[in-house]
C-alpha cells in the first residue's frame, strides 16, 4: 500500500540530503523547490502503480486528493524549517574518518549472531566539539531510544566512536527532542533483545500492537496481513 507520509518523508530526507552534500548551497527557494519536485514524482509513480485511491493510506477524516496537496504544504514548511534550525544550531555534519559527512551512514553490524544493516541520517557536530546521532522525523509519532541505542552501538563497531547521546529532530515543530541517553542500555540487553526477534520471526510469530482503541492500525501498511484485523479472527485464534 502507499502513503503520501512515505513520499513525504522520502522527498524531505532526499532533499535535506542534497542540500547538505552540496555544503549547504543554494537558498531556501532552491532546495524546497527540489522537495516538491520530488514529491510530485514519486506521487506520480505511486499513482500509476496503484491508481485506486483504496489501495492508499490516508487519514479519512478528509478526501484523498487533499491529503495528496496537504502534505506539498507541510513539506514546504519542514524543509524551510530544518534549514532555519540548522543554521540557529550551529551544528554540522560530522565528517569521518573517510572524510565523508555523516549522512545516511551505512552500518552491517552484529547482534547476538543477528545480522542488522541500515543507515544513520546522521551525525551532527556542534561548534564545541559535541556529536550528535541523529535521526530526522517528519511524522507525529516520537520513536523511543531504540532506534538510537542501535545507531550508538553500530558507530562504535564502524569507526571506535563512543557516544553517550542522541535525539530525534522532529520536523512537526522544526526541532530536536530532549537529549536521549544510548549508553544505559548494555549492549548484551541488546543482543538478547535482537535475537529474540529473530527467533520470533523464524518461527512466523508476530504479534499485533494495535494500541489503544487500535489506534496504531490506522498507519499500519501491513495490516491486511494481520490476523486481529481479519475478520475471521476471534479471542481464540
Amino acid at each position: 500500500m502507499n502513503a503520501a507520509w512515505s513520499f513525504q518523508g522520502s522527498a524531505f530526507h532526499t532533499a535535506i540530503e542534497t542540500w547538505e552534500y552540496g555544503y549547504r548551497s543554494g537558498d531556501t527557494a532552491d532546495v524546497v523547490n527540489n522537495a516538491l519536485t520530488i514529491y510530485d514524482s514519486l506521487v506520480s509513480e505511486g499513482l500509476r502503480e496503484y491508481p485506486d485511491e483504496k489501495d492508499w493510506l490516508w487519514p479519512r477524516n478528509m478526501k484523498f486528493q487533499t491529503d495528496l496537496d496537504n502534505r506539498r504544504v507541510k513539506l514546504e514548511s519542514q524543509v524551510t524549517g530544518f534549514m532555519n534550525w540548522a543554521f540557529d544550531s550551529g551544528c554540522q555534519p560530522w565528517e569521518t574518518p573517510d572524510g565523508k559527512l555523516a549522512i545516511e551512514v551505512p552500518f552491517s553490524v552484529m547482534f547476538d549472531g543477528v545480522l542488522i544493516e541500515g543507515h544513520i541520517d546522521r551525525v551532527d557536530e556542534y561548534p564545541d566539539g559535541k556529536l550528535m546521532v541523529r535521526d530526522l522525523k517528519t511524522g507525529n509519532s516520537t520513536p523511543t531510544s531504540f532506534q538510537l541505542i542501535t545507531y550508538g552501538y553500530a558507530l562504535e563497531d564502524t569507526f571506535g566512536l563512543k557516544l553517550s547521546w542522541g535525539d530525534y529532530y522532529m520536523a512537526k515543530t522544526g526541532t530536536t527532542t530532549a537529549p536521549i541517553p544510548i549508553r544505559e542500555i548494555p549492549r548484551a540487553t541488546i543482543n538478547k533483545w535482537y535475537g529474540s526477534m529473530d527467533r520470533a520471526v523464524r518461527c512466523g510469530i508476530f504479534l499485533p500492537n494495535p494500541g489503544k482503541d487500535n489506534s496504531n492500525c490506522f498507519a499500519c501498511d501491513v495490516k491486511q496481513h494481520c490476523s486481529l484485523m481479519s475478520n475471521n479472527h476471534s479471542l481464540e485464534d
